[in-house]
């Protein structure tokens, strides 16, 4: 093999390595915080029906413990990282009235749902 093939066999994982930093880090996931941005959104939307004494579903996001854990159908509400296969995130996206987070009332934003989004990812 002639000796500039031998010289360019660096090259490949160099390229490779810099393509995933490159990647990572103009993909990276912005982090959010849950006290200024999440926090606001439930206080403000979810509180009322989900919170403290009244867990309407057994479901209550006063606490992380309590938003993770199973509600009355069995299954989590919020699965962490997982927003497309969180229930709490179908029923703010829902198009059926009857199922649709808030319950009779106007529903979130697409910034607040967005920000719920990235903060259970």
């Amino acid at each position: 093999m002639p000796a500039i093939l031998k010289k360019k066999y660096w090259l490949i994982p160099a390229i490779l390595i810099v393509g995933i930093f490159s990647y990572s880090w103009i993909f990276r996931a912005a982090k959010i915080d849950y006290n200024t941005e999440v926090k606001p959104i439930l206080n403000k939307k979810c509180i009322t029906c989900h919170g403290g004494v009244r867990k309407k579903a057994g479901f209550s996001l006063l606490f992380r413990e309590e938003a993770i854990d199973k509600t009355e159908s069995g299954k989590a509400a919020i699965i962490p990282g997982d927003p497309d296969h969180s229930e709490f995130m179908r029923r703010l996206t829902s198009k059926n009235p009857e199922e649709r987070m808030p319950y009779h009332d106007s529903p979130l934003n697409e910034k607040e749902i967005a920000t719920l989004r990235q903060w259970i990812r």
